[in-house]
């Protein structure tokens, strides 16, 4: 087991000061290399997603990609040392980022930040679908989809930013954690309560919006979280019953198992969080001073 350096297999996955990984493994990287051809090839509909092997933004986006079966060129990126195009299109360097050939002019290229923002525009943009999988209900049902939408953004202001501050805070010198970490299981506790009660997905037998956007972290959860913070499965209910059920239909699914790389790169790259080491990201900056995810 490596620590993301390929020279030294001294010390096991998630180990102090292990270093992350800059490409995606397992399932993961078979799907980016099926999808490292060039953006100008005549066939593509010129999209180019900027990606991170272990960034759950991106996954969310990647996950969608994937399931509306666009075609699209993924392009990892080391987030701590961005190269120029992707500034050049999102000046923070921020991922996922879309490089789109699809503006007016013949020739345009335009950039997309923001992962919410970025599934919403595969949404609207690719309809129907190419694999005829919607993840939003008709515009003939408004209120169903925004009851979606408003448990994106639920999830967004709860989920997501509990995880990290559970993550971050040190056992050992933060009074709070033991506070943080219930703070955490009440809101994966509350994203349960929130689903469709026979299932398999959240909002019932379709695979939804909500599905795609929450599912990298609460996966996270079952690897990251059970490593370095000690989260069982049976701690926050996702040994059985409802939250199982979601997982399990979630990981049957090509196009989100495939986004999923192997355990010990997930171990490897969120040490640095699980330590909170200095200028881990921007996500880690934001929750240690209380400021909103970038």
């Amino acid at each position: 087991m490596s620590t993301g350096n390929p020279n030294d297999t001294s010390k096991p996955a998630g180990s102090k000061g292990a270093h992350y990984h800059r490409e995606c493994t397992g399932a993961a990287l078979e799907t980016a290399e099926r999808h490292a051809k060039s953006i100008n090839t005549p066939q593509d509909d010129g999209i180019c997603i900027f990606g991170a092997a272990f960034c759950p933004f991106v996954q969310r986006a990647w996950i969608v990609l994937e399931m509306l079966g666009v075609e699209y060129q993924y392009r990892e990126v080391d987030p701590y040392q961005k190269p120029s195009d992707l500034l050049a299109l999102n000046p923070k360097g921020l991922v996922p980022s879309l490089k789109l050939s699809c503006g007016d002019k013949p020739g345009e290229v335009m950039g997309l930040g923001e992962s919410t923002v970025i599934v919403e525009y595969l949404l609207e943009r690719f309809q129907p679908p190419p694999s005829g999988t919607t993840l939003l209900p008709p515009l003939s049902e408004p209120y169903a989809r925004a009851v979606q939408r408003l448990a994106v953004f639920r999830g967004n202001q709860s989920v997501v930013p509990a995880f990290y501050r559970f993550l971050q805070s040190q056992p050992d010198s933060d009074p709070e954690h033991h506070i943080k970490r219930e703070e955490y299981i009440k809101t994966l506790t509350n994203f349960t309560q929130s689903m469709h009660p026979e299932g398999p997905f959240w909002a019932g037998k379709q695979i939804s919006v909500v599905d795609c956007n929450l599912f990298p972290w609460i996966f996270r959860t079952t690897n990251v979280l059970r490593h370095f913070r000690g989260l069982q499965l049976q701690d926050w209910g996702a040994k059985e019953g409802r939250m199982a059920q979601w997982l399990e239909a979630m990981m049957k699914l090509p196009a989100v198992a495939g986004t999923c790389s192997t355990e010990e790169l997930y171990l490897d790259s969120y040490a640095r969080y699980a330590e909170n080491r200095k200028g881990t990201s921007q996500v880690a900056d934001a929750t240690n001073t209380g400021r909103s995810l970038p």
